[in-house]
């Protein structure tokens, strides 16, 4: 303010006294706002570089006599002018007028803003209202939001309407009709009012203030954050009823789960126990329980094959050998569910494998005796007649072989060859080892 008034170009200062006072109230309200403007300076106005080239033309066109005087002058002036001589031909006497005019300029215009703040204090007014309109009425600053001013006209003093309740347009309306000024001073949630609602003023309402008076208000944001329940592992119903009490909206989905009983919240987003506003939307996921397949039918197929078939369709397998003289080595004998079954995936299904046919081996011991007490040749074979083994005996004897692959055989006697005539015959059968 004070450097508009000093401003050297008339029409760089301001044109009346009305638009410095409004400009000084404004100040008392909102001392931090950038609301004075000073118009830019005309080129004409503007101080003027003299560049290197026009000073040597300049000192071409003095005459001679002219810069020896020059010289002598400087010659004798005393050190203490050579800031002058750097500063340009300025007249000293006028330097010192203008020095002396902004000095009194700023005194007269602190003076003004004291007794503007006094009139504030005391409750007093800079003019007296008159009925011919001449004298200018007390005025007041109305700031909005976006740092905007306004003024209107006002008396001494007023009581404070309340604001409480209204929209921030409602608030300045009601308060500029008396004078007062409106400043939105911060933002809180609250379960009372909307967003947008004016929650508490200050000073109270009632309350009897000056004119001029800035009314700081705090605006509702809106409902608070308040704790989300936890609904995990509860039943569908439950679980949206403690939602819904709270002041959220509940989504339901849905998905198969083997360690969830069906019905069940499995999870929520967000999580139990986080703050959210009322209003938000909490989604839940519920069991379906465990999602089940149809078991596929690998009987007689080959093991590896088999497998690969249960387990891409959601099953584990676990499989185990059994000797099977109908089927083949390596391929299914039989499964633990049939195919065409409904089970629920990641169940286990056993299967039981060929390992071909079991081969069994049998053992033979049988005491003999000579014929006719002549030596005896025993001769054993299997049942298809082949010959196992042979022993000559002449003398009571046990003969005895292991690891035969047959049941049964027959055992043949002859003692021919000694002299004898005992030829003879007998069906044996072998012991499982």
């Amino acid at each position: 303010i004070i450097l508009k008034c000093t401003m050297k170009s008339q029409d760089r200062r301001y044109p009346s006294i009305d638009e410095l006072l409004i400009d000084l109230k404004k100040a008392l309200v909102n001392p931090d706002e950038d609301f004075v403007i000073i118009p830019d300076a005309e080129e004409s106005e503007k101080t003027k570089v003299i560049t290197e080239e026009e000073l040597t033309e300049i000192q071409k066109s003095v005459p001679e006599a002219e810069q020896e005087r020059s010289i002598s002058y400087d010659y004798y002036d005393d050190e203490d002018d050579d800031d002058d001589e750097d500063e340009g031909p300025i007249n000293a006497r006028l330097d010192k007028a203008i020095t002396i005019m902004g000095v009194a300029a700023a005194m007269v215009i602190i003076g003004i803003f004291i007794y503007l703040i006094s009139t504030v204090v005391f409750d007093l007014h800079f003019f007296t209202p008159s009925t011919t309109g001449g004298d200018t009425a007390a005025q007041t600053i109305v700031t909005d939001d976006d740092g905007t001013s306004s003024t209107a006209a006002l008396s001494d003093q007023v009581a404070v309407p309340s604001v409480v309740g209204m929209t921030a347009d409602e608030a300045k309306s009601a308060l500029s009709g008396l004078g007062l000024g409106y400043k939105a001073v911060s933002t809180e949630s609250s379960n009372d009012y909307a967003s947008g609602l004016i929650i508490r003023q200050t000073p109270a309402a009632n309350d009897s203030v000056a004119r001029n008076t800035t009314i700081k208000v705090t605006i509702s944001s809106g409902k608070g954050e308040v704790e989300i329940p936890d609904v995990k592992g509860k039943i569908e119903s439950t679980a949206e009823a403690l939602i819904t009490d709270a002041g959220f909206k509940c989504v339901k989905e849905y998905n198969y789960s083997n360690a969830v009983e069906q019905g069940q919240v499995i999870s929520q987003s967000p999580s139990g126990g986080s703050l959210g506003k009322e209003g938000d939307t909490i989604t839940i996921t519920i069991s379906q329980g465990e999602e089940a397949a149809t078991v596929p039918n690998v009987i007689g197929k080959e093991m590896d094959a088999a497998i690969a078939e249960l387990e891409d369709a959601g099953f584990f397998v676990k499989a185990e050998t059994a000797y099977s003289s109908t089927v083949g080595a390596g391929y299914v004998i039989t499964q633990s569910v049939g195919g065409g079954s409904n089970l629920p995936m990641g169940s286990t299904i056993k299967l039981t494998v060929s390992g071909g046919a079991e081969t069994v081996y049998y053992n033979f011991s049988v005491t003999v005796q000579p014929q006719e007490n002549l030596e005896t040749v025993y001769t054993l074979k299997d049942a298809d007649g082949t010959t196992l083994e042979s022993w000559n005996i002449s003398a009571p004897t046990t003969i005895s072989m292991k690891n035969l692959t047959s049941p049964s055989g027959t055992l043949y006697y002859d003692n021919t060859s000694a002299g004898g005539n005992s030829t003879g015959s007998q069906a044996v059968t072998f012991n499982r080892q």
